[in-house]
């Protein structure tokens, strides 16, 4: 959905994208005012999501997936620096090869010389994902740290007169679909967690591969109009 604003310029709403490029007839969702949208939105968010108990149930979750994960992550950063070690030693070859002369410096050369270094850049994000992911201090969290955060967080998303909610939703939700009648939301469950372990909220950087939360708001709460 995508944002427009009514006649005269007074409302704001959201708007399916189809239905604003082909017409009322190609989208069945309804147009959301926006701020019956947003108030219900950060409600569930806070509610729902920014309790103590549902914190809990995520770091339970985290530290179980980790756990699996960890088992296997020593011999996958071990493949993938065996990998990155063999690339540099075939790419220092190549150069080798052209400086003695054996080899033309032409375009298949180069096109070879551009795949291994693209290849080396891929592999060197994977291992730093999943340094990433052995480093993620979720395992150190306390119940007393997790409390805090969620007052903290709650506080600050409900606090809308200083502008900042929607700023903390974006920090943490990655998605939010709405069907007509029901409100899913998404998001990483590192993202909050790893903010919980930070003395100082602030924008965190998450693995791609880290596992979603997800809330589903139900039909009975989605807007009326």
């Amino acid at each position: 959905m995508t944002t427009a604003t009514g006649k005269g310029g007074r409302y704001q709403y959201y708007k399916c994208n189809t239905r604003i490029g082909r017409g009322a007839g190609a989208c069945c969702t309804p147009a959301v005012s926006m701020p019956k949208m947003d108030n219900l939105v950060l409600a569930a968010f806070a509610d729902k999501v920014l309790t103590p108990e549902r914190l809990r149930d995520m770091l339970r979750e985290m530290k179980q997936q980790l756990k699996q994960a960890n088992s296997g992550q020593d011999e996958t950063l071990r493949t993938l620096k065996k990998e990155l070690v063999e690339l540099e030693t075939g790419t220092n070859r190549l150069y080798e090869a052209v400086e003695k002369g054996l080899l033309p410096m032409d375009d298949m050369l180069k096109v070879r010389a551009q795949k291994l270094k693209a290849r080396r850049e891929a592999v060197l994000i994977e291992v730093a994902g999943a340094k990433r992911m052995k480093e993620l201090p979720v395992a150190m969290l306390s119940a007393r740290q997790l409390d805090a955060f969620s007052t903290a967080l709650r506080a600050r998303v409900l606090d809308r007169s200083a502008g900042f909610s929607k700023r903390y939703l974006r920090e943490f939700v990655s998605e939010v679909r709405f069907d007509g009648k029901r409100v899913v939301m998404r998001g990483k469950k590192a993202a909050l967690l790893a903010a919980a372990a930070q003395k100082e909220m602030g924008t965190i950087g998450v693995p791609s591969s880290v596992p979603n939360w997800l809330l589903d708001l139900g039909s009975n709460q989605g807007p009326t109009d």
